[in-house]
């Protein structure tokens, strides 16, 4: 999916999908108790997300992935 949104990197819903793909990818390494990994798939993630919430400050879904993304990293990072 990288390859798409490097191919059109304004189309929000491409970002968004790649974002949420490194948040399965964080749940998946923090299931196996990879924390390290977890946590930079989840800043990854976030760092996306974050950008598209710039872009589109009124956006419910982002703000909530944002939000989303900032507890999942606490959780790891206490």
């Amino acid at each position: 999916m990288n390859y798409l949104t490097q191919a059109d990197p304004e189309n929000a819903e491409w970002q968004r999908h790649l974002a949420r793909a490194h948040a399965k990818l964080g749940l998946a390494h923090r299931k196996a108790g990879e924390t390290d990994k977890a946590i930079e798939r989840f800043r990854f993630g976030r760092a996306i997300i974050a950008k598209l919430t710039e872009q589109h400050p009124s956006s419910a879904h982002l703000n909530r992935d944002l939000a989303n993304f900032d507890v999942k990293i606490a959780e790891l990072e206490s």
